[in-house]
């Protein structure tokens, strides 16, 4: 039987079922293409009084008599093609193509497609897992050891290979937020090895169905959390849910166990593979359930100054843009800061000026990686200052590249510090940093 999966370039052709039994079943065209999942649905006309389907597009703008049985279309749809079937949730329409008033094709948009599910009902899900191949790095946890058997002269004669998944750990009360230690394995044949890989599955569970975006809110901080710890690009690499009322069957009808079904979505940023760095500022070793724990928090209450820095990190923009980011992250923290203080630094106007800002912030660490604290504040004002305002004249191009590469120093620095890294460990790894080295002029 062909594989259950939705592929870029590689369109599907199956029947339609919107839940509707006055509608007819239809043949459309499942496709992945420009990071969206696009349903191709047929249609006799706009504002045909036989076809349903055409409502969906028409909102209204053509006229005509419209069928009894038409409606916008259902958020939840049903796709199914001899590969097997596929649950569409978030579904939305994206335009449509017409030779008016006749024929066409209208588009249909999905947030997410369940492959394998045949309910309706994945509005809401019980749970999600996710993975994360910088997650594995981050947590360093085994569930595949092997260990070697040499021969006198020293010689491997033999390797054991032990697969043994440690206990799940509780990261938070949040949705039951959990770290789930795993492997894979792949069946070997005498062309092809067998292999065995470690897994670290995050998971969020309820123990009633919510929507999908109150999962993706808990998975999406972590993704952030380890985009600040190595500050490189952090993707998902797979993504499962699961709904207690869908379990897998056996080929007589009866129930097996719980289904975990894979996930097609552009809803987050995907793993888009290469060699990672992996050097991390902080591992979750150094910080464990506590510090996560911490780092949700932080997340939610930091927002303002943590949204612009994880944006440096996220997309790809000129230095100019880089620096007035990091300022207003720099601004937002130090804020913050002031206000959870009493607010006694804010003047009248109840604002706070650039300068105190980065003050506050620097007293709120207990690891400042600064030669000259003094120095980083006037540096960092002006380059700022230059960016930022029409007038003044812009910053030489090391200075501001310089400026902004502390900045963001000192920002994952303090973050590291309130998730509660230990000082040895900051002072040990601003050596490997990639925000540690200073440019120079060539």
């Amino acid at each position: 039987m062909p594989s259950n999966e939705i592929l870029e370039g590689e369109p599907r052709l199956g029947w339609l079922f919107d839940g509707n039994e006055a509608t007819p079943e239809i043949a459309v065209l499942l496709r992945d293409v420009d990071r969206q999942i696009i349903l191709a649905v047929p249609t006799k006309g706009l504002g045909s009084a036989s076809d349903p389907y055409g409502a969906w597009f028409d909102d209204g703008l053509m006229g005509g008599t419209l069928p009894s049985n038409a409606g916008p279309p259902p958020n939840v749809l049903h796709f199914q093609d001899h590969s097997g079937h596929v649950i569409l949730v978030g579904c939305r329409p994206a335009g449509m193509r017409a030779n008016l008033p006749g024929t066409g094709t209208g588009s249909l948009v999905a947030d997410f497609a369940v492959l394998g599910a045949r309910s309706r009902d994945f509005e809401e899900i019980h749970a999600l897992r996710t993975e994360m191949p910088a997650l594995n790095d981050w947590v360093g946890i085994q569930s595949v050891n092997s260990k070697a058997h040499r021969d006198n002269e020293g010689l491997i004669e033999r390797v054991e290979v032990e697969l043994d998944s440690p206990s799940e750990i509780s990261l938070a009360r949040r949705n039951n937020l959990t770290l789930v230690p795993s492997f894979t394995t792949s069946s070997g044949t005498l062309s092809t090895p067998l292999t065995a890989s470690n897994v670290i599955y995050l998971r969020t569970s309820m123990r009633r169905p919510v929507s999908w975006f109150d999962h993706l809110r808990v998975h999406r901080s972590i993704r952030d959390l380890l985009v600040i710890a190595g500050w490189e690009p952090v993707g998902f690499s797979n993504l499962e849910t699961l709904r207690r009322d869908d379990p897998e069957t056996t080929m007589s009808g009866s129930t097996s166990h719980e289904a975990w079904r894979r996930v097609r979505t552009y809803q987050v940023p995907l793993d888009e593979g290469g060699k990672r760095k992996n050097r991390f500022l902080f591992r979750f070793i150094d910080i464990g359930p506590r510090g996560v724990h911490r780092w949700l928090r932080l997340r939610e209450h930091f927002s303002r100054g943590l949204d612009p820095l994880l944006l440096i990190a996220d997309q790809k923009m000129s230095w100019e843009s880089r620096m007035v980011q990091s300022g207003m992250a720099l601004e937002a923290i130090g804020y913050q800061i002031a206000v959870d203080q009493g607010g006694i630094d804010l003047n009248s106007r109840k604002q706070l000026n650039y300068k105190p800002a980065l003050r506050l912030i620097l007293n709120d660490m207990p690891f400042v990686p600064l030669d000259d604290e003094g120095q980083w504040i006037e540096d960092s004002s002006e380059a700022y200052s230059g960016v930022k305002h029409a007038d003044n004249e812009l910053p030489e191009p090391v200075f501001l590249a310089n400026t902004l590469r502390t900045n963001l120093l000192v920002l994952r620095y303090w973050i590291a510090g309130r998730l509660g890294c230990p000082q040895t460990v900051l002072t040990n790894r601003l050596a490997i940093d990639p925000h540690s080295q200073p440019y120079v002029p060539v």
